[in-house]
């Protein structure tokens, strides 16, 4: 009986191949179709997952009262990412990117830089771009350390390790490079140098007690194993009655998921 069937089968296809040919290729078409884009949301969703402990880690939104609207930022103060692990017991720990632009030197050109973020020193055990020379534990322990991205690497140093070198900047000051990291392309987080901005920081917010007039920085906390985000997220009122009592009517802030910031966020 099976036989009789494939017979049939091959017959029908002999008497109307034009017709068994374009629904075969309509059917390759769509099966293609259907894998390319299984990859490409398989891709899409893969953001961000190569950071260790990427489902507890989260950027910290503002929102500020505009007239009669309110506007939302993936900015932040540096304060409240102090203020959190302060005031929030399960928060395990933050760090902050504070965005820059520099003019590279190098013994041939000047380059404008503007891939460049001042962070704090734990940035790189914070997340977990792969390494590709140096050591991360230590790269940002000093206020002159520096991290670039292989493709920095190569624009300034050619073939050369440029672990141990010196990159200078802006008129002489120097950067001294401890590390190089890869930067995957799916990674919401892209640059071509992290540096040190402790000095930064200090002269330009904490010495003039400024942590919490400018909201320049993009924060993220990792919440330690097991607590709720939305619990955090309820605390967010009484954070900000007791570090901007003159704005808790016109300030809000937000917790997304790092998995979720390069699909469902169009904030810069």
């Amino acid at each position: 009986m099976l036989l009789t069937y494939i017979r049939l089968a091959f017959r029908h296809l002999r008497k109307h191949s034009l017709i068994a040919f374009i629904n075969i290729m309509g059917l390759g078409v769509a099966l293609l179709a259907y894998v390319l884009i299984l990859q490409h949301v398989g891709y899409e969703k893969s953001y961000d997952q190569f950071h260790t402990a990427n489902d507890r880690i989260y950027r910290v939104d503002s929102e500020f009262a505009n007239g009669d609207d309110r506007e939302r930022y993936a900015m932040n103060y540096y304060g409240l990412a102090e203020a959190m692990q302060a005031d929030f017991p399960e928060v395990e720990a933050y760090t902050t990117l504070h965005p820059g632009e520099l003019v590279i030197e190098t013994a041939t050109d000047n380059y404008h830089e503007g891939d460049i973020y001042l962070v704090d020193s734990n940035f790189a055990e914070f997340f977990s771009f792969p390494l590709v020379s140096g050591d991360v534990s230590t790269a940002l322990d000093e206020p002159a350390s520096a991290i670039l991205s292989a493709h920095a690497a190569e624009k300034y140093f050619g073939q050369q390790d440029p672990v141990g070198q010196v990159l200078r900047y802006n008129g002489g000051k120097e950067l001294n490079v401890k590390a190089v990291v890869e930067i995957p392309e799916n990674s919401h987080i892209n640059f071509n140098i992290v540096a040190n901005g402790r000095n930064y920081v200090n002269r330009r917010y904490r010495e003039q007690d400024a942590i919490w007039d400018w909201s320049n920085f993009y924060v993220y906390v990792r919440l330690q194993e097991g607590a709720m985000a939305t619990k955090t997220a309820d605390k967010f009122p009484q954070l900000i009655a007791k570090y901007l009592p003159d704005d808790d009517e016109e300030t809000a802030f937000f917790l997304v998921p790092l998995a979720d910031i390069h699909l469902q966020s169009n904030l810069g």
